[in-house]
């Protein structure tokens, strides 16, 4: 991976972890998202971090960020 990408990465991944404590979590998440405009249920919002965390500790680290990031991006170019 690019270390443009990584950048690109990183700065979203502050943009959802607004603490800056290392880990998104639920709340973190829908705040962020809604303020892009989205205002998901809560059943999306445990969809989306169970997809995510993947160790189950209940948040998302940045190397998770990454993978459900790249998996996104898998399932838009088709």
């Amino acid at each position: 991976m690019d270390n443009k990408l990584i950048t690109e990465y990183r700065n979203t991944f502050s943009f959802f972890d607004t603490n800056n404590d290392g880990f998104i979590t639920s709340d973190e998440l829908e705040k962020a998202m809604n303020k892009c405009g989205v205002y998901p249920s809560k059943l999306e919002l445990k969809m989306i971090m169970r997809k995510g965390d993947k160790d189950k500790n209940g948040v998302i680290t940045f190397d998770e960020f990454v993978v459900l990031m790249k998996n996104q991006e898998q399932k838009m170019k088709y």
